[in-house]
This record gives C-alpha cells, sequence and structure tokens, in this order.
C-alpha cells in the first residue's frame, strides 16, 4: 500500500494526475479494508501481491498517512515561494472542493472547481508568494501569474484553457 501512495505522490509531481489517481485507485482496490486502514499485502488477491491469511496482513500506516499527501500534491504545488494550482487535478475529477490546506509560507488555501471553472482562495501568511496555475488554466483576467504580498489575501479565478 505504501509504494502505491509513493508512485502517486511522485506521479502529482512529475503534473500526472490521471497516473496519481490510478496508484491511488490500486491501493484502495487491493490494499485497503472496510474501515479505510491499509494493509502491507493485497488481502482480497486482486492484485500482484498477495495474502492467504487477512489475519497475517500487517496495517500499513504509511499509506493512510501518505494518502492525504498525495490527493494535496495533485492539488495544489509549492515550491520556492511559488504555489501551483491543480498541478496533477486528474481529468476524472470534474467538481470538487479542497478548504484548508496550509501552505509552506503560512497560507490557507482553499479550491473549488467545475468542470472549466475555478476558485483559489488564498489567505494572507507570513510570507510572500507567486500564485500561478497548473498547464490547461489560466487566471480568469487572462494572466498566468499573480504575486502576493504576505499580508495580501487573494480570491482567484480561473478558467481552463484546453
Amino acid at each position: 500500500s505504501w509504494s502505491c501512495v509513493y508512485m502517486a505522490g511522485v506521479n502529482a509531481r512529475l503534473g500526472r494526475g490521471d497516473t496519481a489517481l490510478l496508484a491511488l485507485s490500486e491501493m484502495v482496490r487491493n490494499c485497503c479494508m472496510g474501515n479505510l486502514f491499509t494493509l502491507h499485502n493485497d488481502w482480497r488477491r486482486t492484485g500482484s501481491v498477495s495474502c492467504d491469511d487477512f489475519r497475517l496482513a500487517p496495517f500499513q500506516i504509511d499509506a493512510n498517512i501518505g494518502f492525504p499527501g498525495a490527493v494535496n500534491e495533485m492539488l495544489l504545488g509549492c515550491a520556492d515561494g511559488t504555489l501551483t494550482l491543480f498541478p496533477a487535478l486528474p481529468s476524472r475529477w470534474k467538481t470538487g472542493k479542497l478548504e484548508g490546506l496550509r501552505t509552506v509560507g503560512g497560507r490557507i488555501v482553499s479550491l473549488y472547481w467545475e468542470e472549466n471553472r475555478a476558485k483559489a482562495v488564498i489567505s494572507a501568511g507570513f510570507a510572500g508568494s507567486v500564485i500561478r496555475p497548473a498547464g490547461g488554466w489560466t487566471f480568469a483576467d487572462g494572466s498566468r501569474c499573480h504575486t502576493l504580498d504576505a499580508a495580501e489575501t487573494a480570491v482567484l479565478e480561473l478558467t481552463r484553457t484546453n
């Protein structure tokens, strides 16, 4: 289970949202119990690594911790003072929202999206930020970049370009 989450995180960083989602889906299908705890082995024997006896499959907390991290990486990139909106949004996630994600720099970001429109609400923080939409998106005003000082809060509208 942890390797699926790891692959999801790596693919999210590479901007491959559909591949990241596939890795998370495989983990849920093959290594996730009814209570959402993940196991080291494929206890349903549906994938490549199986376990003959469910009672012997060890609990694997790495995947439980890494799963939300991978999803966060798919929706918001954060590196070198730049926030990238929707860096690896899977094509199957037509609508959704993520609220209250804290970033490096102390900002809190909430994202809302529909098929061709999105909104980002970005709070003030203790550091300035450059905000960029990922490929396939642009800000509603046509720009590809916004710069915020530390005390600035922003509500940014986005539109899909492809």
